[in-house]
């Protein structure tokens, strides 16, 4: 791997500090990204997953994810719409390479890894990724393989 080209953006300035964005285009060459992608998509055990809203209603999440063992991969359970996954140590071998780029990188540790998969009928909405089971000031990477996609960003509005 040559030299990166590292895009810089501050989103936001805030009582919690600054919020930026760090672009790392290229991290993987093209034809290294889609042979990931192709084996990520057949080994890894996608699923949708069912939640219950607040009324108790049951709905799918519009998107595929590596949910249930080997899905969640981390160093504590995590909990998000009232379900919790257990960690689990047994990282595919593709993401333990995926995770050491990502950190090497961004000069920055992760203890976590989840798996989405998203086409034209998938989606993730708006969400903070402030568990509690998580830190308090998170540093998320995201790290997307196949095709381009809209990665969208906005500032929380203050609490009220």
């Amino acid at each position: 791997m040559g030299t990166l080209d590292i895009i810089d953006i501050i989103i936001s300035h805030g009582p919690s500090g600054v919020s930026r964005l760090r672009l790392i285009p290229g991290l993987l060459p093209s034809e290294e990204a889609d042979w990931t992608f192709s084996k990520l998509l057949a080994e890894l055990p996608w699923s949708q997953k069912t939640n219950l809203r607040v009324t108790g209603e049951a709905y799918e999440e519009p998107r595929l994810t590596c949910w249930w063992l080997p899905c969640w991969y981390g160093e504590v359970p995590y909990t998000y719409a009232r379900s919790t996954m257990d960690t689990n140590a047994q990282w595919h071998l593709l993401l333990v390479t995926l995770h050491s780029a990502v950190e090497k990188a961004s000069d920055h540790r992760f203890n976590s890894l989840l798996c989405n998969l998203q086409n034209s009928k998938h989606s993730i909405v708006w969400h903070s990724d402030d568990e509690a089971t998580l830190v308090t000031q998170p540093i998320i990477a995201s790290f997307s393989l196949g095709d381009k996609r809209a990665f969208s960003l906005r500032k929380q509005p203050p609490p009220v």
